[in-house]
């Protein structure tokens, strides 16, 4: 089946595995934005991991610069060691996001790869 998103919902097949809101992740099995358990949050092209409702707060993980998503605890984008292009990530109908955003949502949500 693959992963999609759909209206701020993230899913794998049938199954809710989180949704967004604003700059946010939030893990669990809802359709309301900005219900479930808040795993991660994004801020100037950051990603950044944990349970605060700050952005920029928690444990930086990666970022995103140019299309490349790199691996880095570092709060500058483009710095650590490339991963991916932001291209490679597969969430259906998840185009309209940011980079930062599509990059953090495929690693907190679907597959932890930072």
């Amino acid at each position: 089946m693959g992963y999609s998103f759909k209206n701020g919902v993230v899913y794998d097949g049938s199954t809710k595995l989180g949704n967004i809101k604003g700059d946010f992740i939030y893990q669990g099995n809802y359709s309301t934005l900005g219900a479930g358990k808040v795993v991660g949050n994004i801020k100037n092209d950051c990603i950044y991991e944990g349970s605060s409702r700050t952005p920029g707060s928690g444990t930086a993980v990666g970022n995103v610069k140019n299309g490349n998503v790199y691996s880095s605890h570092s709060r500058t984008p483009g710095s650590g060691t490339k991963k991916c292009k932001v291209s490679d990530v597969t969430i259906s109908g998840i185009q309209h996001e940011s980079d930062a955003m599509i990059a953090a949502v495929y690693h907190l949500l679907c597959k932890k790869f930072l």
